[in-house]
């Protein structure tokens, strides 16, 4: 019988063989050369046996469970307290949405959270109130919500992050929901329209 010494010894070769594996049965490699090693008997990897992180172990379906991974740490509602309605020159947020046509999620990010701070006054917006945005217009939210925030925090500045996870429009986001956006209509697509 093998010992634990044994194995340790054999460990180095036995990693040597699992590297040069593919990395989606690389795990399935070790556990079956160690077990041949120990003496051990080898279930083979056959469609029966699917390798491990293929989601269809336990009689799940891969996509199954690959949505229940996704839909894990994120849950908002919408603020039943925040009124969209608006006042002044902004009027409501389904308005100001229709006058400033934001295409992407992250300039829609960089809209709502302008129209919590600026039209309903509200000094440190949640993100269940830019959630409330999305819903109050029907547009759909990103897949991952909270990191489509951070990526318009990160990759355009127009948004910022307090350390107690409220939302900040900053001066560039201001610039740009009140400057650049409806973006303008390019000369192609004109003609398209004529």
């Amino acid at each position: 019988m093998k010992t634990y010494d044994d194995l340790k010894s054999e460990l180095p070769k036995i990693l040597e063989i699992v590297e040069k594996a593919p990395e989606s049965v690389q795990d399935k490699v070790l556990e079956t050369l160690v077990a041949s090693f120990l003496g051990q008997s080898v279930v083979p990897l056959t469609p029966a046996t699917p390798a491990r992180g293929t989601g269809t172990e336990q009689g799940q379906p891969a996509s199954a469970k690959s949505r229940k991974k996704k839909s894990i740490g994120e849950s908002y509602q919408i603020d039943k307290t925040l009124s969209l309605r608006g006042a002044g020159q902004h009027g409501s947020f389904r308005d100001f949405h229709t006058q400033k046509a934001p295409a992407s999620a992250a300039e829609f990010n960089a809209v709502g959270v302008y129209f919590l701070v600026h039209a309903a006054g509200i000094a440190k917006p949640t993100f269940n109130q830019l959630y409330t945005c999305y819903k109050d217009v029907g547009r759909r939210t990103p897949e991952f919500f909270k990191q489509s925030v951070i990526d318009t925090k990160n990759k355009q500045g127009w948004i910022d992050l307090t350390e107690d996870n409220h939302l900040v429009i900053t001066h560039r986001g201001t610039e740009f929901v009140e400057h650049d956006l409806p973006k303008a209509k390019s000369k192609k697509s004109e003609r398209k329209t004529k």
